[in-house]
């Protein structure tokens, strides 16, 4: 079981990244006055949602990291029972505070 959510959260943390590398609508391919090489086009096209999508990602690649940390019992602090409840603890919080803090600044930018 833990093998399979390990992998579960190995997923969630290369489609965070993968999404980073190649972000929707691509990438510019060439520097201008406008614009330089090698960044987003939604950047530019919608600042915004742009910010939204970066703030997501890093929620989503941060908490798959860290869960994925915690699936592994080949891991020190995997290994102590009341260590891990610990971390597992705290990582709750902080996700949780992560999504709070997330809602309220799409909130307030609407």
């Amino acid at each position: 079981m833990a093998d399979t959510e390990a992998r579960l959260h190995h997923g969630g943390g290369d489609q965070a990244f993968q999404a980073v590398v190649s972000p929707t609508g691509g990438v510019w391919q060439e520097d201008t006055p406008s614009h330089k090489a090698g960044e987003a086009v939604i950047a530019y096209k919608d600042p915004r949602s742009y910010r939204n999508f970066i703030r997501s990602n890093t929620v989503a690649f941060v908490t798959s990291y860290c869960c994925s940390s915690l699936a592994y019992p080949s891991t020190p602090h995997a290994q102590k029972g009341s260590l891990s409840r610990v971390i597992q603890l705290a990582i709750a919080a902080w996700v949780g505070l992560m999504t709070v803090l997330l809602v309220a600044n799409i909130i307030r930018q609407l």
